[in-house]
């Protein structure tokens, strides 16, 4: 039971293999079919051309003889109307009012241009000369007055945008206070409240118990004119902390062990708490004696800097807050630099101070400048009442800003209309007047001369057809010309066309491949006639997508087919306890058996054998084996040849197109290109015959009858046994014609560039000196390093590498060949080491930079001189 589903199964598996080879065959014939047609097709159509070349050359031939004979008419018509004097006079008379349109048309365009710029000045179009004149001169004063406004509107807008710059400046600072400030309730900069928040948690102190001086002062109201510099004198003094003495000995000790990221300053509270009584006593003006003033404290805008500011209300240690402020910023206000400069303890308003010693210069322009202050909330409502004002100013300067563009556009304008309009330097430039009325003259005069010509109305008439005649001709004329030209151009594409599908079934020969094209054709429905080349190719790339879609299912059915094979091979090999304890010799009995389809007719012969002994049925299905495996055999051989052959003619191409670069002679200037054509040889003729007849038959393997398949099957036997003891009965003959190089003559053309016509043809090096062999072999050597190098690719040439070794190429040379080399592996820009004997050096000294000379005196040591040019050409002319 095990072997009949092997044999079942490859049964299918061998359908599918041989299904498989015959798509296979088709997809190869495909070439040769699209190849086929489009030649069918070319032919046509190149027919076609020479028809319809025929028919244009005729109808122009007829053009030309009917143009010949209207211009004889038209001459006579000319000759009859140009011997009356009224024609002549007629003719005079156009001239001259054409003339005279052609001035009218400049001169009104010159007039409307004038009416457009004196409408844009608001001036009136001058009607005479004195009126002309006058509007220059107004003109030229208008634009006295035009540089003196943009001037003045040049200056005020400079002015607004100063005042703007600094409006967006303010905005900006005010912006940059309030996203600082957020929702604190002071303004200390943030991480000093986090390090007193940390500082508190830590020590479990309370945050009013550790206040910074900035929290308790501000600057009363009438003195905010002076904040920013305030601010920035206070900075440092503000930003330190007061500690109560009982709270001064744990923190000490918390700093001493615990680093800190920004400096910290701490202040020592020594003052009792005051009482109501004492506070309210303090708060009632008393006379301040100084040396420099005397005032009252509370008196409308102190001068000095201490009494500037103002302690939080509800703080009981007010009075140790005045004491410490009057020691540490005893300053008084300064108006201007030099009196800061001259004396000590002062500060200005733009947060300079000058203490006794030196002066400090405070920061403001941070976006955490402002610190003093115990209500944020206050200064939040001031800074943005503050930036509604500088919005609505910002705004209006915007308005005038716009205005003040929007004039000095109209200005520029009708600057640029008073410079154009002083272009105009005469009045007859825009009298379009006098020339209209010279105009009715003319035209008054032609009337009245027409008048006496009625008699040669007619002959005018019968010209002037006669022209029209004439004109038609010519334009049919050169539609035929354009279409013989377009008929031409075609019919050489065709040619082009044919020639290389031609090229391309040179190698085949398609007597044998007509019945694979024909069946090709018929299973797959194809086409017999079409209507262009693009439908040709149209129809093969969708038929070899059909194929290639088919063929990879059949793969893939074929591969599924082999492993279930496989899978009832391997079992039947390897059986399972139960059937070797009922067969113990089953393994010894299979132990010439492998789970693998190349032994697939093992397993069909031991059935066979089994089946009493069915040896007829055994032989058939090697003889099945053996025929699938040739096939596929020959079919592969086939291919490789062809490559072979496609892989010689692309290479050809690539080198011809470096060939195209290579000027070969200069005077007259050549170039060389190779050529090859199939060799008329007839071993290969016999070699080609043979195998395209031991090419399997696709159509006897996909039509299925056992009959037709036995009969091809035994052609195909005695086709490839013809083919393979022809082989084996000649050595020479087989490397002969298995070298596809040997399929070609190869030859080189040397032609003219321009005209593209041949010069010289070298087929073989029979009769051309050694010196031209040397020169066609350094050329061809030359495009070939070209094209391995990719010289001529500019987009290439700072990564290419170039480096070639030519050793002792010039010894069967003369010199001019040999220079000839040089320069042009010099113009390659390659990269050479040049391996010569000294007799040869003068010729690549030209070319070197330096000289490696090596030296064997002994016979087995061998040294290497390294030299300069200059060092070597020195120790020759020693020799």
């Amino acid at each position: 039971m095990q072997l009949r589903s092997i044999e079942q199964e490859a049964h299918e598996f061998q359908q599918l293999d041989t299904k498989l080879v015959g798509l296979k065959v088709e997809k190869q014939t495909l070439p040769l079919w699209e190849g086929l047609k489009a030649m069918q097709f070319l032919d046509q159509e190149i027919q076609q051309r020479e028809i319809e070349h025929e028919e244009l050359q005729t109808q122009l031939s007829e053009n030309r003889r009917e143009s010949e004979r209207v211009e004889e008419i038209l001459e006579d018509l000319k000759r009859t109307l140009s011997s009356d004097k009224r024609v002549e006079r007629e003719n005079e008379l156009k001239k001259q009012r054409e003339w005279l349109c052609n001035g009218l048309a400049t001169t009104q365009a010159s007039r409307h241009t004038y009416e457009t710029l004196a409408k844009i000045l608001r001036l009136s179009v001058p009607q005479d000369s004195p009126a002309f004149i006058q509007n220059l001169a107004h003109i030229q004063s208008m634009q006295e007055k035009f540089r003196i406004r943009v001037d003045s509107l040049e200056d005020e807008r400079i002015d607004q945008t100063n005042e703007l710059t600094k409006c967006n400046q303010e905005l900006q600072n005010l912006n940059a206070q309030l996203q600082t400030m957020g929702n604190k309730e002071t303004n200390i900069p943030y991480k000093y409240l986090l390090a007193r928040e940390q500082l508190c948690q830590e020590l479990g102190l309370q945050e009013q118990d550790v206040p910074f001086l900035g929290e308790l002062i501000q600057l009363r109201q009438d003195c905010l004119e002076y904040e920013a510099g305030t601010n920035g004198i206070l900075r440092s003094l503000a930003l330190t902390l007061l500690v109560q003495p009982y709270h001064l000995e744990s923190i000490v000790s918390y700093l001493w062990e615990h680093p800190l990221e920004l400096p910290l300053e701490i202040r020592r509270i020594e003052e009792k708490q005051i009482s109501p009584t004492d506070q309210k006593k303090e708060e009632e003006p008393k006379l301040i004696d100084d040396d420099e003033q005397i005032f009252l404290e509370d008196l409308p805008t102190p001068n000095r800097l201490d009494l500037m500011l103002e302690t939080r209300p509800d703080y009981p240690y007010s009075n140790f807050i005045k004491t410490l402020l009057e020691q540490e910023i005893p300053y008084y206000l300064s108006t201007n630099p030099l009196e800061l400069l001259e004396t000590d303890n002062r500060f200005g308003s733009c947060s300079l101070l000058h203490a006794k010693s030196y002066f400090r210069k405070g920061a403001t322009e941070t976006a955490e400048w402002q610190i003093l202050g115990w209500d944020a909330q206050k200064k939040r409502t001031r800074l943005q009442e503050r930036m509604g004002q500088l919005s609505d100013l910002k705004q209006e300067i915007e308005g005038i800003l716009e205005d003040l563009r929007r004039e000095s556009k109209l200005l520029a304008d009708k600057k640029a209309a008073s410079d154009r309009i002083l272009e105009f330097k005469q009045f007859k430039e825009i009298d379009t007047d006098s020339l209209e009325n010279r105009q009715e003259i003319l035209d008054d005069q032609l009337i009245a001369l027409r008048n006496e010509m009625n008699d040669l109305s007619a002959l005018q008439e019968q010209a002037h057809h006669t022209k029209l005649l004439l004109d038609t001709l010519s334009s049919e004329k050169e539609k035929l010309t354009l279409n013989l030209g377009s008929n031409n151009k075609e019919k050489e594409l065709e040619i082009r066309d044919r020639k290389t599908y031609s090229e391309q079934l040179s190698s085949f020969d398609l007597a044998q491949y007509q019945d694979y094209i024909e069946g090709l054709a018929s299973r797959n429905s194809l086409p017999s006639t079409f209507g262009s080349l693009e439908q040709i190719k149209k129809v093969r790339m969708e038929l070899q997508v059909k194929l290639d879609t088919r063929i990879n299912e059949l793969s893939q059915a074929r591969e599924q087919a082999r492993k279930k094979v496989e899978t009832l091979m391997d079992h039947f090999v390897r059986p399972n306890q139960k059937l070797l304890q009922t067969y113990p010799t089953w393994t010894s009995d299979v132990s010439d058996l492998r789970p693998d389809t190349e032994a697939l007719d093992m397993f069909l012969a031991l059935q066979h054998k089994l089946e009493a002994e069915d040896l007829p049925r055994f032989k058939e299905r090697f003889e099945n084996m053996r025929s699938r495996q040739m096939k596929s055999d020959i079919i592969n051989f086939n291919v490789a040849l062809r490559q072979w052959d496609r892989h010689i003619r692309e290479n050809i191409a690539e080198l011809n197109e470096s060939l195209s670069s290579i000027v070969y002679q200069q005077q007259p200037q050549t170039r060389i290109k190779l050529t090859l054509e199939k060799i008329q040889d007839t071993q290969i003729k016999q070699f080609n015959t043979l195998l395209g007849a031991a090419i399997p038959d696709v159509g006897a393997n996909l039509q299925g009858n056992d009959k037709n398949l036995e009969i091809a099957n035994n052609r195909f036997f005695e086709a490839t046994k013809t083919l393979l003891e022809a082989l084996k009965a000649d050595e020479l003959f087989c490397k002969k014609v298995l070298d596809v190089r040997r399929w070609f003559v190869f030859a080189v053309e040397e032609y003219d560039p321009l005209s593209e016509k041949q010069v010289r043809y070298y087929q073989d090096s029979a009769g051309i000196s050694g010196g031209q062999k040397a020169k066609l072999a350094y050329t061809i050597l030359a495009a070939a390093i070209a094209h391995q190098f990719d010289v001529f690719n500019s987009s290439n040439v700072s990564r290419s590498f170039r480096f070639v070794i030519v050793d002792e190429a010039f010894s069967k040379s003369d010199d001019e060949n040999s220079r000839y080399a040089m320069d042009l592996f010099k113009n390659m820009d390659l990269q050479l080491m040049v391996v010569t004997p000294k007799d040869k050096v003068n010729l690549v000294e030209p070319y070197i930079k330096s000289v490696q000379i090596t030296t064997c005196n002994d016979g087995q040591h061998s040294f290497v001189h390294s030299l300069t040019k200059e060092t070597f050409k020195e120790e020759l002319s020693r020799q």
